[in-house]
């Protein structure tokens, strides 16, 4: 962030809290309806800045937050808090050296602070809770909804749907927002506390959020083990529109029999893939490589409309008619809509189809449960491939199953048999019963124990053209078995969001530890005219360096790549004065200008088995003369060699970067 971008979110920040003031301890206090103790009265008209739920959760505390979490002792024994004197603990029991405040629940002390900040808005807000596709529902809403109000828009990030979240993200509603866009969850736990548990998780949650237009995906059996039956969790996620705004508008998926016979409160209106009962469903559907198109029926207003998104799958279809749905509430135009439609991106494990070389990925494996796969089967059997490319499915177990564990899994490996599918690979302790029914039916499969197993058996069968569909529960580790393959960084980054990793340094570097590999995060000393950057940290193999890792950084002649390395992050030697690169065969990708501005370079070889040349990769790389380009390069960045006025590429005979060359002009010799 620029000085001027700090100055303008300071301004806005002081606009906003002109608009609406920060609460004082004395309010909250108030709104609470607890008594302020007598001890701190003088603190009483302190400016509140933070309002903390789930303390274990976080790491730091704000000076002046208030915190609200029912144990002291959790603070004693686990947390230090630089000043203690500027933070205000609601909690059950009195703790000795802290600013506490005691009341007999601290959750509903804060809920309520949370409903007056919430009514406090003017803006519209649209929770979206179910079983799965919360998240890839809410995106999709946010891309039509950011085409009609632009950044009066505000949502949720990510999948950060919990009663913390929420009130975050209503503590920092800017004052002119129109519309709060949030997703919230359910959850459950198997401890005697469960059903309180579950209460706060969605029941809280959703008093404080007060939803104006509640949005429900589906009821499935994830986390039926906590809550015994679909209609127990049907009846936690329905708690959206029964603590919503009467006035307001619940959009319900007609295909799911417990969300159609519900019966709301509030005005409804539902949607279905097909069926022409509901208010509004889609005809026409079409797979391709590069995504779905279909036909939305708009029934209320008798009309048609036909639209595109750029992912494969049902699910994508549902999420698009019910941001249709939300987009009608708020009477935007088709135009609006279908472009919001068109715009959405996936990424990370959930549905995210990307191209990687001369192969397309279709990665979900964020959530997984036999109605999940059945519907990413179907779609991923029908999507039409050019070229030949065959179609391999990689199907992991599923979790939070319970009881219903071994019945399901081998039902999973007898949907998989009724598909069309080239290859397929199961991997996992449950997967044995996919597999164990699958060979029953069918012979052309592979079972794997483990990742590593996987990523052999993979990388043995892939072929070009290849579509390569990865669907498991989260648990499984998919994104990294991804990542390994492909050059990619999806594990990667859900576990820094996730928190799920830490930092260790020797004299050299700075590594961040994950649970399968190695990233080499930064430079401790200056290196050698030769580098050679270790294979291996604490028996766990480098698989990636970081960015920036070799910016600007002077007097480095060579550097020898770890011989695992499959990725090459964004920047990582931009402007270094690096004159030759010793490649690996497991480096996949070379990301977006990784190599920018290294004025040194003059030759380069790059190794058989990459896949991909990123965005500026190259760029201004001013002495570049020749570079090697192999067959298994499927993907080169118009940009890459933006710059570069002496390059000549030398490639097979055929090959896609011989295409590339013809396409942008750039002198090229095939061997």
């Amino acid at each position: 962030m620029n000085f001027f971008q700090r100055v303008k979110r300071k301004i806005r920040r002081e606009i906003q809290n002109i608009k609406n003031p920060r609460l004082t301890l004395a309010d909250i206090c108030s709104i609470g309806g607890v008594e302020l103790p007598d001890d701190l009265k003088s603190k009483g008209s302190t400016k509140i800045s933070k309002i903390i739920f789930c303390a274990p959760a976080t790491k730091k505390f704000p000076k002046n937050c208030a915190v609200f979490y029912p144990s002291t002792a959790y603070f004693k024994k686990n947390l230090t808090i630089e000043d203690k004197n500027s933070t205000f603990l609601f909690a059950i029991k009195p703790a000795n050296g802290y600013n506490c405040i005691v009341c007999d629940n601290p959750w509903e002390v804060g809920a309520q602070v949370g409903r007056y900040l919430r009514n406090r808005s003017k803006a519209t807000f649209v929770g979206v809770t179910g079983s799965v596709g919360k998240t890839s529902t809410k995106e999709m809403i946010e891309s039509v909804l950011k085409e009609g109000f632009g950044d009066k828009l505000h949502a949720s990030k990510g999948n950060s749907n919990s009663l913390y979240r929420v009130m975050q993200n209503i503590l920092s509603l800017p004052s002119d927002s129109k519309v709060y866009l949030q997703e919230l969850c359910a959850g459950g736990f198997s401890t005697p506390e469960t059903d309180e548990r579950c209460e706060h998780l969605i029941g809280k949650s959703a008093k404080v959020f007060n939803a104006d237009v509640a949005v429900f995906t589906n009821v499935r059996d994830n986390h039926i083990e906590h809550f015994g039956s679909r209609e127990a969790i049907a009846e936690h996620k329905l708690k959206l529109a029964g603590y919503g705004n009467p006035n307001g508008l619940a959009i319900y998926n007609y295909d799911d029999p417990l969300l159609r016979n519900a019966g709301y409160k509030q005005k409804s209106v539902s949607f279905s893939l097909s069926d022409e009962h509901a208010d509004y469903y889609a005809k026409d559907i079409k797979y391709v490589e590069g995504g779905t198109s279909f036909t939305i029926v708009d029934k209320v207003r008798n009309s048609t409309l036909k639209a595109k998104v750029g992912a494969i799958g049902d699910q994508f279809v549902i999420n698009a008619l019910t941001a249709y749905a939300v987009g009608k509430y708020f009477n935007l135009d088709d135009k609006t809509i279908v472009k919001g439609i068109k715009k959405y991106k996936t990424s990370g494990e959930r549905c995210n189809l990307f191209k990687a070389g001369h192969n397309w990925v279709y990665a979900d494996c964020y959530n997984s449960s036999y109605d999940a796969l059945a519907m990413m089967l179907k779609s991923f059997c029908l999507t039409e491939m050019k070229n030949g490319g065959r179609k391999i499915a990689v199907i992991g177990d599923i979790f939070e199953l319970g009881e219903l564990s071994d019945e399901i899994h081998t039902k999973c490996g007898e949907l998989a048999a009724q598909h069309d599918i080239d290859m397929v690979l199961f991997c996992g302790e449950n997967a044995k019963l996919m597999y164990a029914k699958y060979t029953e039916l069918k012979d052309n499969c592979i079972y794997c124990r483990t990742q590593d197993e996987l990523v052999e058996e993979l990388e043995k069968i892939m072929l070009p053209n290849d579509m390569i569909l990865f669907k498991a529960s989260h648990g499984m580790g998919f994104s990294d078995v991804i990542d390994t393959v492909f050059g990619e960084y999806i594990g990667e980054k859900d576990a820094i969001s996730h928190n799920s990793y830490y930092e260790k340094q020797d004299e050299a570097y700075t590594y961040q530890v994950f649970s399968k590999h190695i990233t080499v995060k930064s430079l401790n000393t200056q290196p050698q005219e030769i580098c050679t950057l270790p294979d291996a940290f604490m028996d766990m193999p480098v698989r990636k360096l970081a960015s920036n890792l070799f910016k600007n950084v002077k007097g480095v002649k060579k550097v020898v790549l770890p011989a695992q390395t499959s990725l090459i992050r964004p920047n990582c030697f931009e402007n270094s004065s690096v004159e030759e690169i010793e490649f690996n065969p497991r480096l996949r990708r070379i990301a977006s200008r990784a190599f920018q501005g290294c004025s040194q370079l003059e030759k380069l070889e790059l190794p058989q088995g990459l896949m991909s040349v990123g965005v500026k990769a190259f760029c201004n790389c001013k002495k570049l003369t020749e570079v090697y380009i192999p067959e298994s390069v499927g993907e080169i960045s118009s940009t890459a060699f933006d710059g570069c006025p002496n390059v000549q590429l030398i490639c097979k005979a055929g090959s896609y970067a011989e295409g590339y060359a013809k396409k942008h002009n750039i002198k090229y010799k095939t061997l």
